[in-house]
């Protein structure tokens, strides 16, 4: 009995698979090529996707982004040979198989984010740039606005503050808040817009938001207009798409010319503008 069961389900599998039509031609391309000053000893990309972690035989940690910008690089020491991706982009694993040990090892990395059409308040030229991923719909985001004017009262002049929309999916109107905040930023209007927003954050609806927008006197088909323009849309969506590369995937993500700010605490804070002005 095994036997004709055993017997029907290959005929059932032989049934199924599609017939060999012979090996195809494979063909390739070079599409990229990163020339090194240093002789590379292994290599691995991190869990999300975005860095390319390079070990050299000098003992340096190369660190490129995925599309091949250079980064910058660590000094770990000779005597690796083998590196693995920790669990976030902030860690990885180096191996010593001389030594037979593992060593975990935290990157901190500089990025490059594109301000130069994104509402500020501060001198243009300011040495700080604070820069926050927000959704105006996020209780954090809400309370975070004191933390950021007692920074800009506890460093006059020094600090820019940059926002940067990050409308999340789980809130049904944080897009639309977002699109309108930047329309209202055409009109010249966008802090005191802000602040209203984030002092109504959970109220906000399609009625919160015309009356926000009543206050301003943009309640005209003109502002609707502007609010859902291409040109409005395609900044939110520039603004949150950027944040995803950055690794943002909740709000507020903080970051404090190009690094990532981990406590958002007022002493958090001072202790990275401090750090940022002594560089």
């Amino acid at each position: 009995m095994r036997l004709k069961v055993l017997s029907i389900l290959l005929l059932m599998i032989s049934m199924t698979l599609p017939a060999s039509k012979g090996m195809a031609d494979v063909n390739g391309q070079m599409v990229s090529k990163l020339t090194l000053a240093e002789t590379p000893l292994d290599m691995r990309l991190s869990r999300d996707g975005n860095w390319l972690y390079l070990l050299t035989a000098s003992g340096n940690l190369l660190i490129y982004s995925s599309q091949g910008n250079y980064n910058g690089k660590i000094n770990v020491g000779q005597g690796f040979d083998q590196i693995e991706a920790g669990p976030t982009q902030a860690e990885v694993y180096l191996l010593s198989r001389k030594n037979k040990s593992i060593q975990v090892f935290k990157v901190s990395y500089t990025f490059d984010i594109d301000i130069s059409a994104s509402p500020y308040k501060g001198p243009a030229d300011a040495p700080v740039v604070i820069a926050e991923f927000t959704d105006f719909q996020c209780p954090y985001c809400a309370r975070l606005g004191s933390t950021l004017d007692q920074m800009m009262q506890l460093y006059p002049g020094k600090i820019k503050i940059v926002y940067k929309s990050f409308p999340l999916n789980s809130h049904k109107y944080s897009w639309k808040a977002a699109t309108a905040a930047v329309a209202a930023n055409e009109k010249g209007k966008f802090w005191e817009f802000y602040k209203l927003l984030f002092d109504n954050y959970n109220q906000i609806n399609d009625a919160k938001l015309m009356q926000i927008r009543r206050r301003f006197g943009f309640d005209t088909p003109e502002f609707e207009a502007l609010m859902n323009s291409a040109k409005i849309r395609a900044r939110v969506a520039e603004d949150r798409e950027e944040g995803l590369k950055l690794g943002v995937n909740g709000t507020p993500t903080v970051f404090i010319n190009g690094k990532r700010l981990k406590n958002k605490r007022p002493e958090g804070f001072k202790e990275a503008i401090d750090a940022a002005l002594k560089r």
